[in-house]
């Protein structure tokens, strides 16, 4: 995962998963990347990405899945989002 903030007024948060990478020089220029989503218009190269702990603005979607529960122990919950960029 990746992420990067563009543009300005309003500031616009980005979040891509690396889906076909590579490895980054000792400058930190790496070769060509192919991420998903698409780059969204107003990306520019040269701008800094966070690869540690990367995050982004959303919102959640209704109706989360809370799961099963027992006294201490809790699984199969789940939840779903939407990247707002803004």
């Amino acid at each position: 995962m990746l992420a990067f903030q563009y543009g300005s007024n309003p500031v616009r948060h980005a979040l891509h998963r690396i889906v076909v990478g590579g490895t980054a020089s000792s400058t930190g220029l790496s070769p060509l990347l192919e991420v998903v989503p698409n780059l969204r218009l107003g990306a520019v190269a040269g701008l800094t990405v966070s690869l540690v702990r990367p995050a982004c603005k959303a919102r959640l979607l209704p109706e989360p899945i809370y799961g099963s529960g027992r006294q201490a122990l809790s699984r199969g919950a789940s939840f779903d989002f939407i990247q707002t960029l803004r």
